[in-house]
């Protein structure tokens, strides 16, 4: 009885490993690479839009578009890549756009429809709410840009793999991994 437990988990085990093998190892050079390269190419293409002589053929608005959505969604994508799209670059940046637009919002409203006086203070809070914002927004980018090689260390690092074994007197599955 004992053999044909043997042989049909070393056959079970077998058969789930057949064929070529299948890595779903993240390289973090590919995580850095899709972080930085994205961001760096929308940063290129914002310069290139500034850069465009012809405003009416509509490139200077497609390469505007296509940078700011590079330097969106650029730095996610390293830890996309590696299975950790919500993570806490993401939030900071996500976090300090809404300060960006509650300054904004204090300076169009304290500032812009003020008629009754000359200095309100409201334009000072407003314009120190965006300027932290703003610093934050760079924060978070380079948070996330730096942090995407390690994101794919940590998804490697959660891989389990199971091994049948089979010893004296013993036989049945290990499991291997970091946890």
């Amino acid at each position: 009885m004992r053999a044909l437990l043997v042989t049909a988990s070393l056959l079970v085990f077998s058969v789930a490993h057949a064929g070529p093998p299948v890595s779903d190892e993240k390289s973090p050079q590919t995580a850095l690479g899709l972080s930085a390269g994205v961001f760096a190419g929308g940063a290129i293409a914002l310069v290139a839009a500034r850069l465009a002589e012809n405003e009416s053929s509509g490139l200077r608005g497609t390469l505007a578009v296509a940078g700011l959505a590079g330097i969106a969604i650029g730095p996610m994508l390293g830890h996309a890549y590696a299975g950790d799209a919500w993570n806490t670059g993401l939030q900071i940046r996500l976090g300090s756009l809404a300060v960006v637009g509650v300054g904004a919002v204090v300076v169009v409203t304290s500032c812009l429809f003020n008629f009754k006086r000359s200095d309100p203070p409201g334009c000072g809070i407003g314009g120190g709410l965006a300027v932290i914002g703003l610093f934050g927004l760079a924060v978070g980018t380079v948070f996330e840009i730096v942090d995407a090689p390690d994101a794919a260390r940590r998804a490697n690092a959660r891989h389990l793999q199971v091994v049948p074994t089979v010893g004296p007197g013993i036989a049945g599955a290990s499991f291997a991994g970091q946890f």
